[in-house]
């Protein structure tokens, strides 16, 4: 083939859209009949064809169930693994967040189904402050789910952190410490009158994640996102104003109606300051109607308004004795 551009051919395989595209399925594929060829493994074809794609495209576990013609249909089992129900005093909605209209089934018993529907689930009733539920099942190896308590310190992580060695031994972390343990440590630095901003604790988190911490010893809920959105983060405002968060959008939807919406890409969200962009801290945020393929406005997305500066005159007088939980 001719070589028009620097003595690269013109249907190189790293410039042709199709030859990348035809490789990646080859591997998919070969990544299949690998997994196929283990010893011992289930003999049924269709189980092990289903367990093969879940392995290869990191999913959840799939079913075979029948079809028209004696074939195998392979479905995909959608469950929430993640979980958190919070009252209105502990962390109030955004404005925006709820909207008229259809107000789902509430957020009332939402955990106690969770636990029920998952053998080996971990929930957390925090009397009426709210609730946490986890569950590893069907996790995925590069996105896994964790749950840590230190301290009266709550915490559910899903992700990894990239730069993990790094803020180890920024704050004096073992090297056995996981990323549960950096965000529980994170954020008693931040209650305990650290010396970084809450912004400037989540933007040093560098990878794909989405966590949210409870402390019972102040009521108070610190949660975020990373600013690709790598982790399936919804939430949502229920009709009694409990704000609900959990991994599955639909399990978010039944619960809160209309009033639902992926959580924002690159904010936080926290008691005392509510919603704000660790990427443009010194911004205000506006909400912006959420239309769905029908035309219908269902929730409410946030993006960072580039007019509206935040009031930064002074930083505040606290005294030692003073409780910092509610300055960040």
């Amino acid at each position: 083939p001719s070589r028009p551009f620097g003595g690269i051919p013109a249907h190189s395989p790293s410039t042709d859209p199709s030859s990348r595209t035809a490789t990646a399925t080859y591997r998919r594929r070969r990544s299949i009949r690998q997994h196929l060829a283990v010893p011992g493994h289930n003999t049924d074809r269709a189980r092990r064809i289903a367990t093969a794609k879940a392995v290869v495209r990191h999913d959840a576990p799939t079913t075979p169930t029948p079809a028209r013609g004696g074939r195998t249909r392979l479905r995909l089992r959608l469950r929430l693994e993640m979980l958190a129900v919070f009252d209105s005093a502990v962390a109030p909605s955004p404005e925006g967040l709820r909207q008229p209209g259809e107000s789902g089934h509430g957020a009332d018993g939402l955990a106690a189904r969770f636990r029920e529907s998952r053998p080996g689930a971990v929930t957390v009733d925090f009397g009426g402050g709210g609730a946490m539920a986890y569950s590893s099942h069907g996790q995925s190896p590069f996105l896994p789910r964790l749950f840590g308590v230190v301290d009266d310190i709550f915490c559910l992580f899903q992700g990894a952190i990239e730069n993990m060695a790094v803020l180890k031994q920024q704050y004096g972390l073992s090297k056995t410490a996981t990323e549960i343990n950096l965000v529980i440590e994170a954020y008693r630095t931040l209650r305990d009158r650290g010396p970084y901003p809450a912004d400037q604790v989540v933007r040093d988190l560098n990878g794909k994640f989405a966590f949210v911490l409870y402390d019972r010893s102040t009521s108070s809920v610190f949660m975020a996102a990373d600013a690709d959105g790598g982790v399936p983060f919804y939430w949502g405002v229920d009709s009694g104003g409990h704000l609900v968060v959990s991994d599955d959008d639909e399990a978010v939807k039944n619960a809160c109606g209309k009033s639902f919406a992926p959580f924002p890409k690159g904010f936080f969200f926290t008691t005392s300051g509510g919603l704000q962009s660790y990427e443009h801290p010194l911004n205000e945020v506006k909400p912006v109607p959420r239309v769905d393929s029908k035309g219908e406005v269902c929730g409410t997305t946030y993006a960072v308004d580039e007019q509206a500066k935040k009031d930064t005159a002074g930083i505040p007088r606290v005294g030692s004795a003073a409780d910092w939980s509610s300055q960040y």
